[in-house]
């Protein structure tokens, strides 16, 4: 098993309050620019949503839900 692999493993294996603060983390951690096409609104309204649905989990959909809703 790689250290990746090893990581992601303990990762997943983490509580989900954990695995949220880990992910915020690594996400900050990233810092990475507005990519091309991106406006800083855009992103800003992503981060809002992102942020919206980690306090209610329940206003995001699952996997399956999406397929259904773009009819695949």
């Amino acid at each position: 098993m790689t250290k990746l692999e090893t990581i992601q493993r303990d990762a997943l294996s983490l509580p989900r309050e954990e695995l949220l603060a880990l992910y915020r983390t690594l996400r900050e951690s990233l810092h990475s620019p507005v990519h091309k096409g991106e406006s800083p609104d855009s992103v800003a309204e992503a981060l809002r949503r992102e942020e919206e649905w980690e306090n209610d989990p329940s206003l995001g959909l699952t996997l399956e839900e999406l397929k259904a809703s773009v009819g695949r």
